[in-house]
């Protein structure tokens, strides 16, 4: 999930309480410069790792450059599993941005030009920062990369989306789309949440995939 790192939002959004609404912070409320109005995410499960295609299209208050950061390793995890991280234990890797801007956008149009893509280190983890134009018109940002399972101690394979940095956008997630290609082919269990809402989203949720050690035998001997 992408998320705005603008000045603002740095220095004071943890000076506010969280609105009544949901987990959208009072900064974000008032000063993002934009709104989420739809996310599409396709994770493709593999052995070694998974393949992400997230698609955002937001509807534009403002004229400008906005500096945008996808969260990596540190970034905070929101969930309700007493026994795994709470914080992003890797980065994303080989990540690609693009970025167009115009009327009658949607997430079927075709990804516009492509952007650069830098790491970023901040108080909340390492991410990898670009820089987006947004129009005053609607925007959309495509954003493909590969993240390696992460092991824990148990042997149990982690993989876990950021959704809950879509809060630094105004309003709620219009309407949100996943895909799981190749979970129940590859033994993985979505551990949370244990149903995704589709439309009006507050985003006070992290997308939790696990892969049991025995993932591998069971499909062998199915």
């Amino acid at each position: 999930m992408m998320r705005t790192t603008l000045l603002l939002l740095l220095l004071l959004t943890g000076c506010f309480s969280l609105t009544g609404e949901g987990y959208r912070a009072w900064m974000s409320e008032r000063f993002a410069p934009a709104q989420l109005v739809s996310e599409k995410l396709l994770l493709e499960f593999s052995e070694e790792r998974i393949t992400v295609h997230a698609s955002f299209l937001f509807q534009n208050e403002v004229q400008d450059a906005i500096f945008c950061c996808f969260p990596g390793r540190g970034y905070p995890v929101h969930h309700r599993l007493p026994d795994l991280p709470v914080f992003l234990p890797s980065s994303p890797e080989q990540m690609v941005v693009s970025s167009t801007n115009g009327t009658g956008l949607t997430l079927d149009t075709p990804p516009g030009q492509q952007v650069n893509v830098f790491i970023h280190e901040a108080n909340d983890g390492v991410s990898h920062g670009f820089v987006t134009e947004f129009s005053n018109e609607m925007t959309r940002v495509d954003i493909r990369y590969e993240h390696r399972w992460q092991t824990l101690t148990d042997g149990r394979k982690l993989f876990v989306y950021i959704l809950t940095s879509g809060a630094r956008w105004r309003g709620p997630i219009g309407s949100l789309s996943v895909i799981e290609r190749g979970r129940r082919s590859h033994g993985v269990r979505r551990a949370w949440p244990l149903v995704i809402p589709e439309s009006r989203v507050e985003p006070d949720f992290d997308l939790v995939y696990i892969m049991p050690t025995d993932s591998t035998s069971k499909r062998d001997h199915e």
